[in-house]
């Protein structure tokens, strides 16, 4: 029996070695993208993938198992890729800006970085957020390498 009963329906829940070893249904699409990922080359645009599916086709859970697989399983994946995960609904998010700052948020989340960029954000004029935000966070990732 499952000891974090609510994991089946927040695969964020499980340890990650878990998710992956009961990762079995999507395992072509996951080593697919993995892949794309792969394949990338630095100074080239990126080829992007969409996944898109009705409720509980499991989309969540490939997007927690490609981030395992790039943190866990591929460390030269891991040097140049960061995940980067979202809560799977987010009420903080109604503009770009608020998408920004959530951005901003998860990134310091997954990096461990926590820097005052936030606030200062906030204190600017509202016509002025949007960019300011997207500049910042862009900005992180720039260092980031």
């Amino acid at each position: 029996m499952n000891s974090q009963p609510y994991a089946l329906y927040n695969p964020a829940m499980l340890p990650p070695e878990q998710l992956l070893a009961e990762f079995t249904a999507r395992r072509a699409t996951l080593v697919r993208i993995i892949d794309v990922i792969r394949n990338n080359q630095p100074g080239h645009p990126p080829q992007h993938a969409l996944i898109c599916g009705p409720r509980g086709m499991g989309k969540t859970t490939i997007l927690w198992a490609i981030a395992h697989t790039i943190n866990l399983q591929e460390p030269a994946l891991g040097e140049i890729w960061q995940p980067v995960p979202f809560d799977e609904e987010s009420r903080r998010v109604g503009d770009l800006a608020d998408f920004w700052m959530e951005c901003i948020r998860q990134w310091e989340a997954a990096t461990g970085f926590h820097g005052d960029i936030i606030d200062p954000l906030l204190d600017l004029p509202p016509d002025r957020i949007e960019n300011a935000s997207r500049e910042a966070f862009l900005g992180l990732v720039d260092r980031s390498g």
